[in-house]
């Protein structure tokens, strides 16, 4: 049995605890290049608000979410996060992105905290492709960002 704890230090070393931590319902499916891939069990999550404008240091730079966001998709609204990456302590040179964290469609906006006074969202995450994909286009002129990941 995997804990929590293990799972998210193991997923996101050096990430600050008011991150992408979840309550998830999950069982790992398959082992992908030293990672396992988590199935939820399509039902709602708690989503745990990052720090906005935090920096956060990670084995090869450093990153950080900029903007909180709230996009009207059909008849719901998605949550989304803006942020930036900057690679310079790694071996291989240096460079940066920007990205895009969905965390899925709004189920409760912010109905509680974290025991680090974080706010918390149910979110469900967006499955269907087709979602994604317009998803990723709307975002995607909307931010100038190129990478858009669905958690």
């Amino acid at each position: 049995m995997i804990s929590k704890r293990w799972l998210h230090e193991w997923l996101f070393p050096g990430f600050p605890v008011c991150g992408l931590t979840a309550s998830w319902h999950f069982h790992i499916v398959s082992d992908f290049k030293g990672g396992f891939i988590l199935q939820t069990n399509g039902g709602t999550q708690d989503f745990v608000h990052p720090k906005l404008g935090q920096e956060v240091t990670a084995i090869g730079g450093h990153y950080v979410f900029g903007k909180e966001i709230r996009l009207p998709y059909k008849v719901r609204e998605i949550l989304y996060f803006v942020g930036y990456a900057v690679l310079d302590s790694t071996c291989c040179g240096v460079g940066g992105t920007a990205y895009v964290l969905v965390p899925g469609y709004i189920w409760q906006w912010k109905y509680k905290k974290d025991h680090n006074h974080c706010p918390v969202s149910r979110v469900m995450p967006i499955d269907a492709r087709i979602d994604q994909k317009q998803i990723r286009n709307l975002i995607q002129k909307k931010e100038m960002v190129y990478q858009v990941t669905f958690n």
